[in-house]
């Protein structure tokens, strides 16, 4: 069974938390608490193998939430990356949504939706959720 890091908000640092203590965050998702908390959050797996995998989440563009899912196997010194798609048409649109934090506007999903991204992460983290489409971070025109 992997082992889970959560970075939520502000909260403390979790290992292996049961998920659902961060449900009401998405399904009722309120943005002023997610400004108190910094606006992000990152869980991270550790598989028995060793390969790695982090869901990161970042709140900020018209109450929404852009996920950021990447898989390091075992061994390698990177990773795969992907990020959630929500708009084709804006994924190339790259903003600064608080604290020199940049994402793709095309990368926002309703809160409701990352919730259901979160719970497949804690079932099966090595395999990026089928509930949204993904898009790999070298496929968008970053800027220079």
């Amino acid at each position: 069974m992997p082992e889970f890091k959560c970075y939520f908000l502000d909260f403390d640092v979790e290992t292996n938390p049961n998920p659902n203590i961060y449900r009401d965050y998405f399904i009722n998702f309120s943005p002023n608490d997610w400004i108190r908390g910094a606006g992000d959050a990152v869980f991270d797996a550790k598989c028995e193998n060793g390969d790695v995998a982090t869901l990161s989440l970042l709140a900020g563009h018209q109450n929404k939430i852009s996920i950021r899912f990447n898989h390091r196997v075992s061994g390698e010194r990177k990773g795969v990356e992907s990020y959630s798609l929500a708009s084709q048409e804006l994924i190339n649109t790259i903003k600064d949504v608080g604290d020199d934090q940049f994402a793709p506007l095309g990368t926002f999903l309703e809160p409701e939706i990352a919730w259901l991204v979160i719970e497949d992460f804690f079932v099966n983290p090595i395999q990026k959720s089928d509930k949204i489409e993904w898009i790999k971070s070298d496929l968008i025109q970053w800027p220079e």
